[in-house]
């Protein structure tokens, strides 16, 4: 930190100049540039594992909750110790949620499954991925069978070459190491039908959409590899399925740790200095010189018993039939033997309505009353994540419409006025003192959640368990359950929204106060007004260019009175989710009872909850149409979690399949999902990219429904340049507007020409303009190049999308960024009459993140410096030889 902060200074100093001396380590520096890279670097953790034969007891394990299950948010569990790190479940975002709260992934190598449903492996590929890119370099994956075959599903988007990943089920032995050992104990539900029983040899063909990034290729446009490339198949390898439905549960009981010596009764035994207190320390009994035998318990503390806890899931009610009968819970019951042996808490991930009745309940009760119980399920309602909220609270003082403020945060606010009228009620009386309140009494009446045995499910069964019969916890985000040395909840770290400081955080600046109050000037003012005062010449836009700007909308058939389209974006970032910016997705409102999404990343129903709250379900029922643009992960991995989704929001009525527009190998995923997994084929129909292609003949009936369905004139897809099946869109509505999604390409002629004269193109703009290389070999555009394909289009508006994780809050700004020009955001929300104010904000939002865009711009200096100075090398060298 102190040589980044010299270096920062030293930038600032020189403006941003070359004028670094390279004169006196010439040879140094040489070397260093030329130097080869290490690569496959063997982690320090991994590397100290390999040199011992056996590796310690953890003096700390503790658990943490990473999702506590409530709605949009994954139910998972992590368990920390000083060597390892161990998950439970893991479903979309919590690879997100890792992020957020720096949990270290690279110690991740087990992973623990309760049940193979969407839920629970849904974040499995692209947390593999992640912790296959730092180096970890194998993964366990303990569970019911089937999930393994998710690898083979997923084989042609997901390259898992460098990582090795060993399964283990519910038939093998338990599992041990130096930190536990955990029990598998299945539960059986109901049977499965024959279709999803059955044992499948299909081929399916494997296909790298990938290997642009290994090679660049030369099909053009197109960017599709040869027939000889795509031919080659993979058998999915027979597997005997059960023909019942299968959840396991795991009981963890961590190794005792030994007392330690206590050297004042060794000096009392006589015990020499030396290698017997080592002997005495491991637990053995040790002859001194003189003929005494010392007993190693003699001369230590009581061994500190490792304490048991359960994770568990019960499916659906099918399954409690197995679960009462079940004999491998009853030595951890209160009927136990051994005390020692008794749970100490148990993790329920059950569903709120299947964990209200009577049976599991009965249970529950099984167990002593000293246990306790960490729900984490639907019936929990705390956020799971604060940066989102920071982040929207401070963009939401920039345009309210354009960024509301979610569900989540109106509800916090609404919860503060209440709370100040009940003091200003309460405290008339001057004199009343605030008396202290214990901390572990507090953190324990905290974490009761009455809505837990409430009633409030419909449909769901009457609860019989009173709270004064078990000790129930709320599950909260980062919530601790420490195991060892301490023992109990730790809550200090437990999520809450504040969205006073956020913007406290956000004004802190007086520039950024003076920019906001002109921005809210030019906003406040009507554009016809011709008096008004133009913006200092620092903003990019004034309101004159703002009024022309409206006209030009205006001619373009959308108006600042239409009500359609209404975009709300839902991921804006690319590769992988970060802790402000989702992966791709966009939800287009077409007219008051229909949308479409483009593109589905991994977190996106998370996503349209926090956005929507409790009116997702409604959203859910209008979602007519998916697009697909291609198979990387990070486009398409929320579409299983979406169609279940809008299948349980039904309600008994007649729903129309979701028409899915993708490329036709996303079959080869969901078929076989479908089949050995869970049934999603009756959920949607498919309609190839391809076939609305413009001159294809391959149209279908389902296209012209697709049409008449949406009430468009027009949906033509386009083949983009970036792997091969890529695809961008071209939609226009009956009322006569034009919207274009790229999807994710290279600069691409045949967009430009089918998206010609749009209203709105939504281009991605995944690098910086210095980036174009890179660009280039990842196959992406440039900030600059977007925005070129905007003016050889004719687009009366460009939205710049899909940034960069290196843009976690803005992108690099440029002269560029006209009145016609603006940026995307997660959750934000844009209608016509919105389209002119987006150019208003890139000054504002340079000021309020000034310190991540100075970096930006200190990072893209050095660049610019370092290639500067390997140029030079590269001609010295070539004048010397």
């Amino acid at each position: 930190m102190i040589i980044l902060k010299f270096i920062r200074g030293m930038c600032k100093k020189s403006q941003l100049k070359r004028n670094y001396s390279y004169t006196k380590n010439k040879l140094l520096n040489d070397l260093l540039y030329t130097m080869p890279k290490e690569s496959n670097v063997t982690l320090k953790h991994i590397k100290y594992k390999e040199g011992k034969t056996e590796l310690p007891l953890p003096g700390e394990i503790y658990l943490q909750v990473l999702g506590n299950g409530s709605t949009g948010c994954p139910k998972s569990l992590f368990l920390f110790s000083d060597f390892n790190r161990y998950l439970f479940n893991c479903g979309e975002g919590t690879q997100r949620l890792a992020t957020e709260h720096r949990v270290k992934l690279s110690r991740l190598e087990h992973l623990f499954f309760t049940h193979r449903s969407w839920e629970n492996i849904g974040g499995l590929p692209g947390m593999i991925l992640t912790i296959k890119d730092i180096g970890v370099p194998k993964v366990v994956i303990h569970g019911p069978p089937g999930v393994q075959k998710l690898f083979v599903m997923t084989k042609g988007f997901m390259v898992t070459h460098n990582i090795e990943i060993e399964k283990r089920n519910y038939l093998d032995e338990p599992f041990v190491d130096n930190m536990m050992t955990v029990k598998y104990v299945p539960l059986f539900g109901a049977t499965r039908s024959t279709t999803e029983s059955a044992s499948s040899d299909e081929e399916v063909p494997v296909e790298d959409y990938y290997a642009h990034l290994k090679k660049k290729t030369s099909q053009g446009d197109r960017g599709e590899t040869t027939r000889e490339q795509s031919g080659k198949r993979q058998r999915i390898e027979p597997e005997l399925e059960p023909d019942r439905d299968i959840a396991v549960a795991f009981i963890c009981k961590p190794h005792d740790r030994r007392g330690q010596l206590d050297f004042a009764k060794c000096v009392d035994y006589k015990v020499p200095p030396g290698p017997l207190l080592g002997e005495l320390k491991n637990g053995k009994d040790v002859t001194l010189k003189d003929g005494s035998l010392v007993r190693s318990r003699d001369v230590t503390a009581p061994d500190q018993p490792g304490r048991v806890f359960i994770v568990i899931e019960c499916p659906t009610e099918d399954f409690l039939e197995s679960l009462l009968e079940s004999p491998g819970f009853a030595p951890y019951q209160s009927a136990g033997e051994a005390e020692k042996d008794r749970a100490a808490v148990i993790i329920h991930m059950t569903s709120a309505k299947v964990f209200r009745h009577p049976l599991y309940q009965e249970w529950m009760k099984r167990f002593d009353s000293s246990t306790e119980h960490l729900v984490l399920n639907d019936s929990n309602t705390d956020v799971c994540s604060t940066r989102i909220f920071r982040l929207q609270a401070q963009l939401n003082l920039l345009h309210s419409d354009v960024f509301p403020l979610l569900p989540q945060q109106q509800q916090q606010l609404a919860d503060s006025k209440n709370t100040e009228r009940v003091l200003l009620t309460t405290n008339g009386n001057s004199n009343t003192k605030s008396s202290p309140v214990s901390a572990v009494t507090d953190v324990e009446k905290s974490c009761v959640n009455q809505n837990i045995l409430s009633n409030s499910t419909e449909g769901a069964v009457v609860s019989s368990l009173d709270v004064n019969d078990v000790r129930i916890i709320q599950g909260k985000a980062m919530l601790k359950y420490h195991l060892r040395p301490l023992h109990g909840i730790d809550s200090s770290a437990c999520l809450t929204i504040d969205n006073e400081k956020y913007i406290t955080e956000a004004t802190a600046s007086e520039e950024v106060k003076e920019k906001l109050s002109q921005l809210k000037t030019i906003l406040s003012t009507k554009v016809s007004d011709q008096n008004v005062q133009l913006m200092d010449e620092d903003l990019s836009v004034s309101s004159k260019e703002l009024e022309c700007e409206q006209l030009h909308l205006a001619n373009s058939v959308l108006t600042s009175d239409s009500s359609y389209p209404d975009i709300v974006f839902l991921g804006t970032g690319s590769c992988v989710p970060n802790k402000v910016r989702n992966v791709s997705s966009i939800l287009l409102h077409l007219s008051p009872d229909n949308c479409l999404l483009l593109d589905c990343g991994e977190g996106t129903y998370g996503q349209l909850c926090r956005f929507y709250g409790s009116e997702v379900n409604d959203v859910l029922r209008k979602l007519s149409a998916i697009f697909v643009s291609h198979l990387h992960a990070d486009h398409h991995l929320g579409l299983v979690q979406l169609l279940k989704k809008r299948r349980q929001v039904n309600c008994g009525k007649e729903l129309h399949p979701v028409y899915v527009v993708s490329p036709h190998q996303l079959l080869y995923f969901l078929r076989p999902y479908s089949r050995k997994v869970e049934p999603i084929m009756d959920d949607f129909v498919q309609i190839p990219n391809r076939n609305l292609l413009k001159d294809s003949e391959q149209r279908t009936d389902s296209c012209e429904a697709l049409l008449a369905h949406l009430g468009l004139s027009q949906f033509e897809t386009v083949e983009v340049r970036h792997c091969p099946h890529a695809f961008g869109c071209v939609i226009t509505h009956n009322e006569g507007w034009k919207i274009v999604y790229s999807g994710d390409t290279r600069p691409c002629d045949a967009l430009v020409r089918a998206g010609t004269d749009c209203d709105i193109l939504i281009h991605e703009a995944t690098m910086e303009d210095d980036l174009v290389i890179e660009a280039d070999k990842k196959a992406h555009s440039t900030t600059s190049q977007a925005l070129e394909v905007g003016r050889q289009m004719q687009a009366k508006f460009v939205i710049l999308n899909h940034f960069s994780q290196r843009y976690a809050k803005v992108p690099l700004f440029s002269k560029e960024f006209t009145s016609n020009v603006g940026v995307s955001f997660d959750n934000m929300r844009v209608r016509p009459k919105d389209l002119p104010v987006l150019a208003l904000f890139p000054d504002v939002l340079r000021s309020m993140f000034a310190d991540h865009y100075e970096e930006m711009e200190e990072k893209r200096s050095r660049r610019k410096i370092r290639k500067e100075y390997e140029q030079e090398i590269k001609v010295k060298h070539r004048k010397k030889n």
